[in-house]
């Protein structure tokens, strides 16, 4: 049976390069194989290397790579799902939700009334005021 690099050094306790600097070397314990310029390890020189002790050889299952963390200013998905973790913010997306479920515009005007007695109304209007200020409303 033919081994990778990878496998061959897991089996004899060490690491790839050291085998790499192995078949670069005039004097190395086992020589490799090439297959499309690529180095092979044939099982029976490594068992004959250890000793003939028995070795169970397991594939490495590959883990799924992650995904690249992306830079810069988040998206507005991202802004948004970062915003609706803030206990802060939860009575104004709670408003928004009941704004958009409203009905009709009566509807619209008594969730704002009765958002306006809460102890929310003056941090809502500040906010308000603070996006007509910079042009967002």
């Amino acid at each position: 049976m033919i081994l990778t690099t990878e496998e061959a050094a897991t089996i004899l306790k060490r690491k790839p390069q050291t085998l790499r600097k192995w078949a670069c070397g005039a004097v190395a314990p086992i020589e490799p194989i090439r297959i499309n310029g690529r180095l092979a390890w044939r099982e029976a020189d490594i068992l004959k290397l250890l000793g003939g002790a028995a070795v169970v050889i397991k594939k490495q299952e590959e883990t799924p790579a992650k995904p690249a963390k992306r830079r810069g200013r988040p998206t507005k998905a991202e802004a948004a799902d970062k915003a609706k973790k803030r206990p802060d913010l939860a009575p104004f997306f709670d408003l928004f939700e009941m704004l958009a479920a409203a009905p009709d515009q009566d509807a619209s005007k008594k969730i704002i009334k009765s958002f306006s007695k809460s102890p929310y109304a003056v941090a809502f209007l500040e906010a308000e005021r603070h996006a007509k200020n910079i042009g967002l409303a």
